[in-house]
């Protein structure tokens, strides 16, 4: 009569009183297989991180390349920033025009300004100094007027002024839009660098602080910095000793900041409550669909399936997890009970009892009774075959005995 066994719920679970399993018989995961299973969440955080790493640049670089100076491209202007750290100047990059203008001021986009933020900036306290590029339309610059004019002065001019900065530089890229400037009153003005009878440099100082107004940034350039004057100019006009705000103000064609609106300022009304509606009806559909989990139960296997099944399907558990030491842990285990009981050995006595009666059983040495029956795990499959061909041949040599 073929007997019958339950199949436990863990084929390699140890059992109670039983030696522990052995580290050849942990089946560890390999690389591969572990990075093809978290391919996907790695792929979902890298797409994450990426779009954050995009939002965070373009948010922090409103402009980059063009009189940056950061920017090492021909049009960027981080020569003049090294320049001016190498004087033990401190110069802060920034994207919004301060409202109340101290230390060195530069805004070489100054084009871009509303009317109040230019008012700000050519108004400012004393000990401040403020150098505007390209400017447009009337200005109210320290109690003086000055004009922008249309026309585009040719790139290179001589200074042709008493302007200190202006005379040591010499002649340099200024040449863009010319100013009309007039009468100074109270505040002492220098026009420099004049086409047509109009300056491309206009220096206003009055109380303490001065604005200097430029047609043209182009001595401010990697590219043109190193002709003619234009290195000589740009730091005279930055160099003050004082920290430089390098404002690199928003693109051109962008609203004000109190103009600006944002995505969500787009979207309509209701979609807001409707929003809220959905949420509240998510969490009504959660508490009506939802059931509560109740404690972990521990059941027996019903099925009951034949020894020898049980005993393959076993086997087969060991070898797809290349368990060979709980294989050979279990074989051996086997042997030694079957020993113990042929040999009358207690099962509370050592092991050296049980390798001496086997011995003298057997007529064999003891040293290859005790590496049989506690030798090393098998290193591979014919090593487990061989172990347990001998152990089945000790078997049958102490019981014919």
């Amino acid at each position: 009569m073929t007997a019958g066994v339950a199949v436990a719920a863990d084929p390699l679970a140890t059992e109670e009183g039983a030696a522990p399993v052995p580290a050849s018989a942990v089946r560890v995961a390999a690389p591969a297989n572990m990075l093809r299973t978290a391919r996907g969440p790695l792929a979902v955080i890298l797409v994450v991180l990426t779009a954050a790493f995009g939002v965070a640049f373009f948010q922090q670089r409103v402009r980059s390349g063009g009189l940056d100076p950061t920017s090492v491209s021909p049009a960027g202007s981080r020569a003049v920033a090294e320049l001016l750290r190498a004087r033990g100047i401190e110069l802060h990059r920034v994207t919004t025009p301060p409202t109340t203008p101290a230390g060195t001021i530069f805004l070489p986009f100054a084009g871009e300004l509303s009317t109040a933020e230019l008012t700000a900036l050519t108004a400012p306290t004393a000990g401040a100094h403020v150098v505007l590029v390209a400017p447009d339309g009337p200005m109210n610059v320290l109690g003086v007027a000055v004009t922008a004019d249309d026309r585009v002065a040719s790139d290179l001019l001589a200074p042709g002024c008493g302007f200190a900065a202006a005379t040591t530089a010499g002649s340099a890229d200024v040449g863009g839009a010319g100013y009309q400037v007039g009468q100074p009153g109270e505040a002492t003005v220098h026009t420099c660098y004049a086409a047509a009878g109009m300056p491309n440099l206009v220096r206003v100082e009055r109380g303490g602080g001065d604005v200097t107004i430029l047609g043209s940034a182009k001595a401010f350039t990697n590219d043109r910095l190193d002709k003619e004057g234009n290195a000589a100019l740009a730091l005279a006009l930055l160099d003050r000793g004082v920290p430089v705000s390098w404002v690199m103000s928003r693109p051109a064609g962008t609203a004000p900041a109190a103009q600006q609106r944002s995505l969500f300022d787009l979207l309509p009304d209701w979609l807001y409550w409707a929003e809220l509606q959905l949420v509240i009806a998510t969490l009504f559909a959660m508490l009506w669909r939802g059931r509560r989990l109740g404690p972990v139960v521990t059941e027996r296997l019903p099925a009951v399936v034949r020894a020898a099944e049980a005993v393959e399907g076993r086997g087969r558990l060991y070898a797809a997890a290349k368990a060979r030491g709980r294989a050979g842990w279990n074989l051996r285990h086997g042997a030694q009970t079957r020993l113990r009981a042929r040999l009358g050995v207690p099962p509370d006595a050592g092991n050296e009892m049980l390798v001496e009666g086997a011995a003298a059983r057997s007529h064999r040495a003891a040293s290859d009774i005790g590496r049989l029956l506690y030798g090393p795990d098998p290193v591979d499959d014919a090593a487990l075959v061989r172990l347990a061909a001998n152990l089945d041949q000790l078997d049958s040599e102490v019981r014919r005995s």
